[in-house]
């Protein structure tokens, strides 16, 4: 009995979370017959093709920032692993792997994302379009001093101060 039992346990090498069943009660199971699914997304594998004219700038450990539709404003933060070894002559792009923590199991295999590759980060001031004020065909921007008194800047020159 214990013999036909176990021949009745199936055990995969590795845990994670199952998936529907694929077969019905009772059905023969045969070598190679899909019960279910078994995934391991703990960490989850992104594959990305970049255009071969950022190819210079894409390599392994280079931080990437991902966004799922699923999970509007959330940002999932990973690191570059691979990068191909050949150009797609097709799609002139070249194809890429990031590791994306997935610590709690919002992302599942297959999902679309939208990838941001974070290349050479720098900081930068911004100010809204509506902040920007024209005038007799220039761009101004009304700037506090340090003697707490507004002055109308060029917006052109804000750029190099």
């Amino acid at each position: 009995a214990r013999a036909r039992a176990t021949d009745r346990r199936i055990l995969a090498p590795f845990s994670g979370i199952v998936g529907t069943r694929r077969i019905s009660v009772g059905a023969l199971v045969t070598p190679g017959t899909a019960v279910a699914t078994l995934d391991d997304i703990s960490v989850v594998k992104l594959d990305f093709a970049v255009p071969e004219t950022f190819l210079a700038s894409v390599h392994s450990g280079l931080e990437i920032e991902a966004t799922a539709s699923a999970y509007r404003g959330a940002i999932f933060k990973g690191k570059v692993v691979s990068v191909d070894s050949r150009v797609d002559p097709l799609t002139r792009s070249v194809n890429v792997r990031a590791l994306v923590p997935n610590e709690d199991i919002r992302l599942r295999p297959g999902m679309l994302m939208i990838v941001d590759l974070i290349s050479a980060p720098r900081e930068a001031m911004m100010v809204s379009e509506a902040s920007v004020v024209p005038e007799n065909g220039m761009q101004y921007l009304y700037v506090i001093g340090p003697d707490n008194i507004a002055g109308k800047m060029p917006s052109a020159s804000m750029s190099t101060r």
